[in-house]
């Protein structure tokens, strides 16, 4: 299995309130020079990396198909940044920035896993992709392990309730030296 190709690109854009961000992208580009078959870009979930795609990455590469792996900003790679709220909008329109920023030619396909595939259906509509693929993503209704939805209205509601660093710390998790996420926060018993 070969090793990720980092790419580092500044990027700038606009939150979903507006707040102009300029920060330095960090991404996987397989094949910098371009490939004349074309293009995969991987959207990855939340959490996680372009290393989700690692194996079809391999094939891809056997196959002379440049891979472009998206980094989310806050997951591990790239940076994340002061009010960062992580909603789709975000993720969006840092996605749109920072594809643009490569000016990528020729034929593109875009592939999605978890959160990463709303994303991946943006941009393949937006940029008149050739190709989607969706791997694991999100359902349209309530997904049973929702329910009750109490549950979750009381999670929100510990979230709004605490200061941010510990909510985002319940929420997203805490990285340790190892590299490894870990939840800091345990629910309450009551739910």
């Amino acid at each position: 299995m070969s090793e990720a190709n980092l790419c580092k690109k500044l990027v700038r854009f606009e939150t979903e309130n507006g707040r102009n961000i300029e920060l330095e992208a960090v991404y996987e580009d397989s094949l910098s020079s371009g490939s004349p078959l074309g293009t995969v870009v991987g959207f990855h979930g939340s959490p996680g990396s372009h290393n989700d795609f690692k194996y079809i990455r391999n094939r891809l590469d056997e196959l002379n198909i440049r891979f472009i792996g998206v980094n989310y900003p806050g997951f591990t790679f790239t940076d994340g940044y002061s009010s960062q709220q992580h909603t789709n909008i975000e993720r969006q329109n840092y996605s749109n920035a920072l594809l643009d920023e490569l000016g990528i030619q020729g034929k593109m396909a875009y592939i999605g896993h978890s959160r990463g595939c709303e994303n991946a259906l943006e941009t393949a509509v937006g940029r008149s992709g050739h190709g989607l693929v969706m791997i694991n993503p999100i359902g349209l209704r309530i997904h049973k392990g929702i329910n009750p939805i109490s549950r979750m209205e009381a999670i929100s509601w510990m979230y709004d309730m605490l200061p941010s660093f510990a909510g985002n710390a319940m929420m997203l998790g805490r990285k340790w030296a190892s590299g490894n996420t870990v939840i800091l926060a345990e629910l309450p018993w009551f739910l």
